[in-house]
Formats: C-alpha cells, sequence, structure tokens
C-alpha cells in the first residue's frame, strides 16, 4: 500500500494550510482520509496507484508541501484513522518526506520497505520530481486553459478560447507553452511503476512492522 506524508513548508511564518490541502483531496478514492498528523504535517494511505498520481499532482500544484511518499505493507486490518495506522509503509514515509524536506528544487521523495526496490524507487521519483519541474512551473494563465480541458477534454481550442474570453491564439499558445501534453504522457509510466512497486511489496502484515 501507500502511504503519503507531507509537511507544509515554512509553516512558523505563513498560515496554516492544512484544511486547504484536506479540502483539495476532497474527491481523492484513498483508503484512509488525510488527517493532520502533528503541526502541519498531514498522512493518508491509497491502495491505488491513480489516487497517489492524484494527490502528488494536487499538491504539487497547491505548492508549499513537500511529499514523502512510502509504499510497503501496512497492518490489517485497517484502523478507522490514519493517525492509528502502522507498518512499514508508514516508516517508509517518513524517511520520504525527511529526504523531501532537504530538496531545494521539488520536494517529492519516494521510499520503499524493501532496499531491495531501490534502483526502481529512485526511478520513480526522477519521474515524479519531471512531472513537478513542469507542474510547478506553469503560470496563471497557463492553469486556465489546463483547468479548461481537464473539466472539457472534448472541447476545442476555440471552444476553450470563448468560454475563456480571450483569443484561440492566446489558449494555443498557453497549451504549447505549458508542458501540459508532455506531462500527460509520463502518467502511465508514474502509475505502472506505482503499481509494480507495490505488488512486489507484501500488501498486508499481521505484526508490528520494520524495516531492514
Amino acid at each position: 500500500m501507500f502511504v503519503l506524508t507531507v509537511d507544509q513548508h515554512d509553516s512558523r511564518r505563513t498560515t496554516d494550510r492544512v484544511p486547504e490541502l484536506i479540502a483539495a483531496l476532497h474527491d481523492v478514492p484513498l483508503r484512509l482520509r488525510p488527517e493532520r498528523t502533528a503541526g502541519d504535517e498531514v498522512q493518508m494511505l491509497a491502495d491505488s496507484a491513480d489516487a497517489v498520481l492524484a494527490c502528488v499532482l494536487r499538491m504539487l500544484e497547491l505548492g508549499g508541501w513537500s511529499v514523502g511518499i512510502g509504499i510497503g505493507p501496512v497492518e490489517l486490518p485497517l484502523p478507522a484513522s490514519v493517525r492509528e495506522g502502522r507498518g512499514d509503509a508508514f516508516i517508509a514515509a517518513r524517511r520520504a518526506v525527511e529526504s523531501a524536506r532537504r530538496t531545494s528544487s521539488i520536494p517529492v521523495s519516494v521510499r520503499t520497505a524493501d532496499p531491495r526496490q531501490r534502483e526502481q524507487t529512485e526511478e520513480l521519483q526522477a519521474l515524479l520530481r519531471l512531472v513537478g519541474r513542469e507542474v510547478t512551473s506553469r503560470k496563471p494563465g497557463q492553469w486556465r486553459v489546463v483547468h479548461a480541458m481537464r473539466e472539457d477534454p472534448s472541447a476545442t481550442q476555440a471552444q476553450i478560447a470563448e468560454r475563456l474570453e480571450v483569443t484561440q491564439q492566446t489558449v494555443s499558445r498557453a497549451f504549447t507553452t505549458s508542458g501540459w501534453r508532455e506531462e500527460q504522457a509520463v502518467h502511465p509510466l508514474v502509475r505502472r511503476l506505482l503499481a509494480m512497486l507495490d505488488l512486489t511489496s507484501d500488501r498486508s502484515m499481521d505484526r508490528p512492522g520494520h524495516l531492514p
């Protein structure tokens, strides 16, 4: 399974953004919903690659979060609250977010419970940071076009231009420079690596987790 542990940047000098983050993830299908675990830290549990990628993309778009992804077994049965969860995935997520805090560029890190998966984990982390570079570099005008395309994938650029009250040339330029097409092309590979790492990890355990 996947545990995501995320931490707000510069929380002592900024407003509390935990409610904003939890609201942004309200429709993502998670096994255990996001909760504040300590101060400005939030944790959640997912059992699908789609949910993990959706969470990471929204956090990157919001900005201001260090994202740690831990992959590995968790204790069953699952508790009602993620705060009570235990297992190697939780330990891996803790290591991941600590690494993400030290990352100056794109603060996303991945760790697995099994050290033999290190190479695949590093490949996944590199891909997520590449995607993050595209996401975090978009300007407001580019985001307007990307959001419009997400809401109605079948809409033409002319229809989007009319909806946004801009020229078709503006939409075309924003679409091209946003890197949205290139980002979308990488998503299937990210999902595949996430699913592969999850598949090769034990999905459940009936004793306290530990890392070698």
